[in-house]
Parts: C-alpha cells; structure tokens; sequence
C-alpha cells in the first residue's frame, strides 16, 4: 500500500493527553527556574505572567489549574526549543551531581580497600596524593574509634576538588 493512499489518522486522545503532560512538565521546570534564568529564555509576555502567577497562588486545586493553563499556553510557543535550553541550564548541575557521586564512590573504596589507593594514583600519576592518603588513614581511625566523621567528610571535598581538577585538566588537553 503506498503511504500517499493512506488516510490521516489525528493523534489518539491518550496522545494528545501525553503531548499536553509533556508541555505542563516543560511549564514547570520553567516555574522552577530562578527569575534569572528565566529572563534568559526569552518567553511570551502571557507565558511568563502565567508562570509568575504560578508561583503566588497557593492552593492545592489552584495551582493544578495554573499548570494546566500554563500546558495550554505551551501549545502555541516553540515548546522544543524551550526544552532544548532547559536541557543547556540543566547540564552543569547533572554534571556536577556525577561528579559529586563518583568522588563518594572513590571515598567508599579508599575506606574499605587499601589496594585503591594504588587505582587512585594511577588516574594522575604525577599528582601528589599524600593529604588524601593521610585523610584515607584519619578517616579509617575515626571510623574504629567510633569518633565523629570529620575526617571523612574532609576525605571526601578532597576527592572531589581533587576529580574536579582532573576533569579540568583533561577537558583542556583534548
């Protein structure tokens, strides 16, 4: 069958109620944004007063109406590059988190196994790692003397300034 005999099938009602979610989703990461960052987006006149109307009403049913109103108006601006400059303001911080979670997992293994360390050095072999290590040690004795967790959480904003300069140093050198 040739795809130009085919009829037109419109969007089902569960896809339209789908698209209509998705642009109430974008509406409100949009409410979320500081009022900084929102100037930057260049939005509607009738969307940013939606958005700013949003964010002073109060009320459970209140604010659901809002949204919905806010989804409606969505329909009628250029929704895709909305969300493409959401995803451009999000990027640093999902960054930032991955980051944040990968120096936890250095400092999880720098205090159960004391073969990491060895692993550690290698991503930066010229680095000098000896505060870590002594932190590694200081964390390890307030961890069996029941003291509490300084030393730990020293541990971890050291690996965590130390990945970020690794990072930094690499992102240079590509």
């Amino acid at each position: 069958m040739n795809m130009d005999s085919m009829p037109f099938e419109p969007p089902s009602k569960s896809q339209k109620k789908r698209d209509m979610l998705g642009l109430q989703a974008i509406g409100a990461a949009l409410v979320a944004l500081n009022d900084a960052t929102l100037k930057t987006f260049d939005l509607p006149e009738e969307l940013s007063a939606a958005i700013q109307e949003m964010r002073r009403t109060r009320g459970h049913e209140g604010k659901r109406r809002q949204m919905q109103y806010i989804g409606r108006i969505m329909r009628q601006v250029d929704s895709a590059s909305i969300a493409a400059k959401l995803e451009q303001v999000n990027q640093p911080a999902t960054r930032e988190v991955a980051q944040l979670h990968h120096a936890e997992r250095w400092r999880e293994r720098l205090m159960k196994d004391p073969r990491a360390f060895t692993a550690l050095e290698a991503l930066r072999p010229q680095a000098d790692l000896t505060a870590i290590q002594q932190l590694v040690h200081d964390a390890r004795d307030e961890a069996a003397k029941k003291r509490p967790p300084k030393a730990f959480r020293e541990l971890f904003r050291a690996l965590s300034a130390w990945l970020s300069e690794k990072n930094r140093e690499s992102s240079t050198n590509e």
